[in-house]
């Protein structure tokens, strides 16, 4: 009897560990190395009303793609540097991103984020811009801006 309750664990262990388990869909997130940001020198303020809106220098950048997807996501963190007045304001600005081939020549890409400013005096924006794989692999550089 023991002998026979002691094969009947073994022979469900066994074949439990062969039966696939449908509920295991994982994806796989690879980070990858982010290319070169740069800020576009007329595109790094924005004069409003009695302030100097500046495009701060501290940008975070992170890079990765899905194993199964065929896009590279890059996720942006900006900050902005309200200077000079103490008067409230709101502002419409957007935000410009363009993706090129790294010797500069071949614009890839171009992605423009509408944003609102309240009163603060810094302001933290993230936005995520993607692109192909294999483009990705070949090298691209990032150079980004703020308007009105």
């Amino acid at each position: 009897m023991l002998k026979n309750f002691i094969l009947a664990i073994l022979a469900l262990s066994i074949t439990s560990c062969s039966i696939k388990n449908p509920f295991n869909k994982k994806n796989s997130y690879s980070y990858l190395e982010c290319p070169q940001l740069l800020i576009l020198a007329k595109a790094s303020s924005i004069n409003y009303k009695d302030r100097n809106i500046k495009l701060s220098k501290d940008i975070n950048q992170s890079c990765y793609s899905i194993a199964e997807g065929d896009d590279v996501f890059i996720d942006i963190t900006y900050f902005l540097e309200n200077l000079q007045s103490e008067n409230p304001i709101e502002l419409n600005f957007k935000f410009y991103a363009f993706l090129t081939n790294k010797n500069e020549d071949i614009k890839i890409n171009e992605f423009r984020f509408n944003n609102l400013i309240s009163d603060s005096n810094q302001f933290q924006f993230d936005h995520q811009i993607n692109v192909k794989k294999d483009v990705f692999q070949k090298g691209v550089k990032i150079f980004i801006g703020i308007t009105e």
